[in-house]
């Protein structure tokens, strides 16, 4: 019988090798962390919790409300990064910072959330593509 990969195995193999991010973070249903690496490391309770957020919208007035705010994220040692959304889909949202440095996709997992973060000069296209194919192994 064939082992069952860790998901530190299982990320670096499926999303990391392409070193295309320089975060990553991966949260149960529940909002526990399950997987984290880079940048995305050390977010707090309530910046995970906006991603589990932003698929749990009840109304119309809640869902224009989180395309308006995006997302807020503090790195280490560093000020706030906001994070505006310009496409959001039932089980993908995109996002680019307000300085255009960062870009951010955060995808509904059957039992989570992933957000995964990456820099200039990784485009979108290709960020999007690869978390894409994670996501959909994920969801086999």
């Amino acid at each position: 019988m064939a082992s069952v990969p860790s998901w530190d195995d299982f990320v670096e193999e499926n999303l990391l090798h392409s070193n295309l991010f320089c975060g990553v973070c991966l949260l149960s249903q529940l909002g526990d962390i399950v997987y984290t690496f880079g940048q995305l490391t050390n977010l707090s309770e309530g910046e995970t919790r906006q991603f589990l957020r932003a698929f749990q919208m009840t109304s119309q007035k809640a869902e224009q409300k989180i395309m308006e705010e995006g997302f807020t994220l503090t790195f280490l040692g560093e000020k706030q990064t906001q994070f505006k959304i310009y496409s959001k889909t039932f089980c993908s949202i995109y996002c680019t910072s307000t300085d255009n440095r960062l870009g951010l996709t955060v995808s509904k997992l059957p039992y989570g959330v992933l957000a995964c973060l990456y820099a200039y000069p990784i485009t979108a296209v290709k960020a999007v593509k690869q978390v894409e194919l994670f996501c959909d192994k994920l969801r086999l």
